[in-house]
């Protein structure tokens, strides 16, 4: 059965109920489907949460901000363009930080990544680092299960061109991308 009323003697609480449902508190917190609780909102269910904009088809997005809306972050679907693609959007700085299009791509640093991790930057300083600070840990694992000795398993590139590669038949190459032996180095 619904109920809609009032609860608590002294609280003035409201709630709208069809066996848990909606709770709103006089400290302006609201719970759905849970008991009170400290947070601004609480949901707390068994099944699936969806956000829905009846009015864009593909826009939907979740905001963490200030009251004008001018700092925190906003993340969803539909932030950039009314596309299908998941962004975390910086709204201090006013860039997104981190993109998912809907081929899976992740894009950071960039609103269109061409492969599946895409991080590009435009400063004077390092674009990334990977670092372990175990005693014991290892570094970076470049794999690639290629069977055809001349793909790259690990290539730099600077300056419009291939500087060093790994081929998947160990051959390293540098300052050429076709080395004929385990090392070959190559002067421009």
């Amino acid at each position: 059965a619904a109920v809609i009323g009032m609860e608590g003697a002294t609280t003035n609480d409201m709630l709208l109920s069809t066996l848990g449902g909606i709770r709103f508190y006089t400290a302006s917190n609201v719970a759905i489907g849970s008991v009170p609780s400290n947070e601004r909102m609480r949901i707390d269910t068994s099944g699936n949460l969806t956000l829905l904009n009846a009015t864009a088809a593909n826009s939907r997005s979740i905001g963490i901000t200030n009251s004008s809306g001018t700092t925190g972050w906003t993340l969803g679907n539909g932030v950039l363009s009314n596309t299908h693609q998941f962004v975390i959007y910086d709204n201090t700085a006013g860039n997104p930080r981190i993109l998912i299009d809907s081929t899976g791509n992740v894009g950071i640093g960039t609103t269109s990544p061409d492969m599946k991790i895409d991080v590009e930057d435009n400063s004077t300083t390092w674009a990334g680092r990977i670092l372990n600070t175990n005693s014991n840990g290892a570094g970076l694992l470049v794999r690639s299960d290629a069977t055809t000795a001349s793909n790259f398993v690990l290539g730099v590139y600077g300056n419009g061109g291939y500087k060093m590669v790994v081929r998947s038949d160990g051959n390293v190459g540098i300052g050429t991308t076709a080395p004929g032996g385990k090392l070959q180095i190559t002067s421009p």
